[in-house]
């Protein structure tokens, strides 16, 4: 699992450092400043790390920077500058990168990172719905997607792995199959989602479904189980509300069957169910905040209540204010 994270001129951060939670990490934070940035870049040095050449593929399909430049992914200053990361796991591995902007474009890669599992990186939108004929395309054309995308559907199509689901996995998925109102099945190369003897393709289902039936997929296929890797941007795009209890149950029974769970959110909802059900999962928030000198900055905290800044709550505060006011009478 990945313990720390520390930052030098990489996009948005000029210094910075993170103390990730065994359990679940939420990363909040106005637009900006940096939430998806850090999750790809765990994304891709998890996928690569034991390779400074295909590590540097990775960071660029994964950021899809122009020209293919990772240069590019270097905090912009006049006259060049220096990215410097350092990451380190629970099993005392660690890695150091370097990279910069400089003519001769430097890549360097200290340490080795072993990998047993491919981590799951689910992006915004969702994605069982164009999967069928992606993987070909991808492969043969230049497409402007992020190369997740093509991870995440590559994933979706693995069979089960022998054995799966597992019985402390059963709980789980009975609890999305019930929140999307059927299970995940495959025919050909399109998925579809079935209950009983009824089927109905993707591409008909809610879109806010289609996300919770990927997490089901994954989890039945065994991409999604002890000692791997969970990084979800957006949890609550196209899902209504009132799922938000669901979803935050999901996060958190995954981290207790051994997941590491990072999301990237800004949604009020799904922040106070996570923190009424997560009980004694561990838990850590960072709120990322954008200053004049310092570039992006990482504040974390363990419970919710404590966060500072938080422009979600500040926002629905405005608006709780607002409501009374108008409920008084006062329109101004």
């Amino acid at each position: 699992m990945f313990q720390t994270l520390a930052l030098e001129n990489f996009t948005a951060f000029k210094e910075t450092s993170f103390e990730w939670s065994p359990g679940v990490n939420v990363l909040i934070g106005a637009n900006g400043t940096g939430k998806t940035h850090i999750m790809k870049l765990m994304y891709a040095l998890q996928m690569q790390g034991h390779d400074a050449a295909e590590l540097k593929k990775k960071l660029a399909a994964v950021f899809r920077p122009s020209g293919d430049k990772v240069s590019r992914l270097v905090n912009r200053k006049k006259g060049s500058n220096t990215a410097r990361i350092s990451l380190s796991n629970s099993a005392a591995q660690s890695l150091s990168l370097t990279f910069d902007t400089t003519r001769h474009n430097t890549f360097e890669l200290q340490g080795e990172w072993a990998v047993e599992r491919s981590p799951v990186f689910i992006p915004v939108k969702e994605v069982l719905s164009f999967a069928p004929g992606f993987i070909s395309l991808y492969d043969k054309y230049e497409l402007a997607f992020e190369e997740v995308y093509y991870d995440i559907i590559k994933q979706a199509y693995l069979p089960a792995r022998k054995g799966m689901p597992l019985n402390d996995e059963k709980p789980l998925l009975e609890l999305i199959r019930k929140t999307v109102g059927g299970k995940v099945t495959l025919e050909g190369d399109e998925f579809h989602l079935s209950a009983g003897s009824k089927k109905l393709e993707m591409s008909l289902v809610a879109e806010g479904h289609r996300k919770l039936a990927l997490i089901w997929q994954l989890i039945h296929n065994g991409s999604l189980f002890a000692n791997n890797t969970l990084f979800w941007d957006e949890p609550e795009a196209n899902l209504n509300p009132a799922l938000m209890p669901e979803v935050a149950k999901i996060l958190l029974m995954l981290a207790e069957r051994g997941v590491q769970v990072f999301v990237a959110t800004h949604d009020y909802a799904f922040l106070r169910e996570l923190d009424f059900a997560r009980q004694e999962t561990p838990t850590r928030y960072f709120s990322l905040e954008l200053t004049q000198e310092d570039g992006v900055i990482a504040h974390s905290f363990s419970r919710y209540r404590d966060i500072r800044p938080n422009k979600i709550a500040d926002e629905f505060q405005r608006l709780y204010d607002l409501e009374v006011r108008h409920s008084l009478g006062d329109f101004s």
